[in-house]
């Protein structure tokens, strides 16, 4: 197969796809160093836990079925 400008463009695009996404994840690690949230001190007391959030609790948790069927052959 020889390499025509369709394969050659191809490739060239791949490789600028490929420099500008590492070039993208150095310039974002650079802006999380920088503009990132300082990390906790040790001493800090645990974040407030939010009794009244939505979704499962432990006592609210789908009611196990065994694997049956209503013939009584297993799944």
């Amino acid at each position: 197969m020889d390499p025509t400008l369709t394969w050659l463009l191809l490739v060239a695009a791949v490789a600028l796809i490929a420099f500008g996404a590492v070039r993208f994840d150095l310039l974002a690690a650079r802006w999380r160093e920088v503009f990132g949230h300082p990390p906790p001190p040790h001493d800090a007391p645990p974040a407030p836990r939010w009794t009244s959030a939505q979704g499962f609790k432990p006592h609210e948790a789908p009611v196990h079925k065994p694997a049956f069927h209503r013939s009584g052959r297993r799944h």
